[in-house]
């Protein structure tokens, strides 16, 4: 609240009682004026008080973090220097006889012009389409028993009506990688047992 607005206030309280007939001490509405700005000086003073504190609490913590942080790090450069002169207790370590040869061809050099490239076509999209000899042709499946993988389906399949690779796999955990899980893609398009 401003003084200005205190001011209008004060004089609206006077006028109040003025017209109601009420006998007023206007020394008293003064110097109620000063105690209550004196009251709100001290909270404000009060509130300051407490944030300092709020400061320094938070500055203590930080404090403390650093002081940690910089305890650690001197104790690994303590332990990094006694282990310098100390021949390492593994026999074998990788060493590089030579600088490593570093080939950037994008890196533009120092003094060359810069060569906007322009694409004038674009690619076409791919169809979305799975096609399973491209990519059992990838990956060798002759490792995987085909028998074992209808055995799985088949024990889950006594259970159920129609199962799902999901359900398969959740029982029976792949264990071979990739080309498991083409044999039981190969077995539903060799066999006509699923669909």
């Amino acid at each position: 609240m401003s003084q200005e607005e205190l001011k209008v206030l004060v004089n609206e309280v006077y006028k109040i009682l003025e017209d109601r007939g009420i006998d007023f001490n206007e020394k008293f509405l003064r110097r109620a004026k000063t105690i209550l700005h004196l009251s709100g000086r001290k909270v404000w003073d009060s509130n300051n008080l407490l944030a300092d504190k709020l400061s320094r609490i938070i500055a203590e913590k930080n404090l403390e973090e650093r002081k940690k942080a910089k305890e650690a790090i001197n104790s690994i450069r303590n332990l990094a220097l006694q282990l310098v002169d100390k021949k390492p207790s593994l026999d074998s370590y990788i060493v590089i006889e030579e600088d490593a040869m570093i080939d950037l061809p994008m890196e533009k050099k120092l003094g060359e012009e810069q060569i906007i490239s322009e694409f004038d076509e674009q690619p076409k999209s791919a169809d979305n389409v799975f096609d399973f000899e491209s990519l059992s042709n990838l990956i060798k499946t002759n490792h995987i028993n085909r028998k074992e993988l209808l055995n799985n389906i088949d024990s889950i399949l006594n259970e159920k009506d129609v199962v799902t690779l999901k359900e398969v796999l959740d029982v029976y955990p792949i264990s071979k990688g990739l080309a498991e899980v083409l044999g039981y893609y190969s077995l539903v398009q060799t066999t006509d047992r699923f669909l």
